[in-house]
């Protein structure tokens, strides 16, 4: 039993020195769950970026085993040991981003966020499983961003001139995709990817 003891350990001591944690407790977690498949933890992904909650949870800081909920205005992209990329997309619909109320009663809708109640109570499990160190790269946000800008300007005539509160409005690639209701914020995996990497293909952007 002390053998056992002090190898798991070292080992934990170790793995919290490579990935330069300062935290052995989590080395420790993330070996209990990757070698004795104790019961995984889960992190979810809503809002844009990994729930506060979520931040000094093994699969956020090390990497898999582990499961990921991906909430419907995000996706995900992970990557393996090797480095070959995987886009991740809603795996839970959630409650809508906004905050706004909606009817829960007898509507599609309504059966849509009590079945995500049900997942959150852990009824359900609604989440991907990722493999051994497979680790997560970059989250992106689905729905429309708006950026307000300030610009300035010549006239032809050397007048210097201002735009100002210039309203843009983008989103990831969605190649012709209309909204649903299972899946209000279609994208194209290639074009998370693109935006990940900071690739261009075809003169196309992301």
């Amino acid at each position: 039993a002390l053998a056992f003891w002090l190898a798991f350990r070292r080992a934990a001591i170790y793995l919290d020195d490579i990935f330069e944690l300062g935290q052995v407790h989590i080395a420790e977690r993330f070996i209990r769950q990757a070698v004795f498949a104790s019961r995984y933890d889960v992190i979810e992904i809503t809002e844009g970026d990994v729930a506060e909650k979520d931040q000094n949870s093994p699969i956020f800081l090390i990497g898999g085993p582990g499961k990921v909920r991906v909430f419907l205005e995000n996706a995900a992209l992970v990557e393996k040991v090797g480095g070959q990329p995987r886009v991740l997309g809603p795996s839970v619909r959630g409650r809508p981003p906004t905050g706004e109320p909606h009817n829960q009663g007898r509507t599609r809708f309504g059966r849509l966020v009590r079945r995500d109640q049900r997942i959150a109570r852990g009824r359900e499990d609604g989440a991907v499983l990722l493999e051994g160190f497979e680790r997560l790269r970059s989250v992106i946000d689905l729905r429309d961003q708006v950026e307000t800008l300030s610009v300035p300007g010549r006239t032809r005539d050397g007048i210097r001139v201002k735009v100002d509160n210039l309203q843009v409005i983008f989103s990831v690639r969605r190649d012709g995709q209309q909204p649903t209701l299972e899946q209000p914020y279609p994208f194209n995996p290639e074009a998370v990817k693109t935006l990940v990497y900071g690739q261009r293909t075809d003169g196309e952007t992301a």
